[in-house]
């Protein structure tokens, strides 16, 4: 279920940056790859905060 919505995160940043970033500046080979690195970064945050509340719930419940 992390993993999906993920996907998710990363494909929506990916539109959201497609469509911010003008046609004429995607021939660049830099600013091209701009969307996907940055798509990625922010699930890869996402998934790393997500797994570190779901480990501090369990370590909650584990005190209680």
């Amino acid at each position: 279920m992390i993993l999906l919505t993920a996907l998710l995160v990363l494909n929506g940043v990916k539109s959201l940056l497609t469509y911010l970033i003008p046609a004429a500046y995607l021939s660049d080979s830099i600013i091209a790859v701009l969307q996907g690195t940055a798509g990625v970064l922010v699930a890869l945050v996402y998934v790393l905060i997500f797994e570190r509340m779901l480990q501090d719930k369990t370590v909650d419940t584990k005190i209680q």
